[in-house]
C-alpha cells in the first residue's frame, strides 16, 4: 500500500512539475487560426492593431473555464497564446493536475479507507 501511495505521489510530481508546451504545438500547424477555432470555438472578439496584429479574445461565461487571448502577426503565426485564470482558480490555486490529484486521493480513500498510522 505504501508503494502504491508513493507511486501516485511521484506520478503527480512528475506530471505537475512538467512545463506546458501549448504554443509550439500551435506554431507548427499549417493553419493555426483554424486549429485555435477547432480547440476553443469562435472568438468573442477580434481586434486588428495598426501594426498588422490580430488579437482574438475568448470570453467564456463559465465561472470555472478560463478566458484566453491569442495574438497573431501579419503572417498568421501565433505570437502569444495566454490563458487568463478566473477567480475560482486564483482562490483555490489549483490547475487541471491539482484536480486530478485530489480526485485520485479521494478515489484511493474510498477504495482503501482511511490510512492507518504507523506504529
Amino acid at each position: 500500500m505504501k508503494k502504491l501511495f508513493l507511486f501516485f505521489i511521484l506520478t503527480f510530481l512528475l506530471i505537475g512539475c512538467s512545463p506546458t508546451i501549448n504554443q509550439p504545438l500551435f506554431s507548427k500547424s499549417n493553419n493555426p487560426k483554424e486549429l485555435i477555432k477547432s480547440k476553443y470555438g469562435e472568438p468573442s472578439s477580434v481586434m486588428l492593431t495598426n501594426d498588422g496584429r490580430e488579437i482574438w479574445e475568448f470570453d467564456f461565461r463559465s465561472p470555472i473555464k478560463s478566458n484566453r487571448t491569442v495574438i497573431f502577426d501579419g503572417n498568421n503565426s501565433i505570437l502569444e497564446n495566454k490563458k487568463h485564470y478566473k477567480v475560482f482558480h486564483m482562490v483555490t490555486g489549483l490547475n487541471k493536475s491539482g484536480y486530478i490529484f485530489i480526485g485520485l486521493l479521494f478515489g484511493f480513500y474510498f477504495i482503501n479507507g482511511p490510512i492507518k498510522p504507523i506504529g
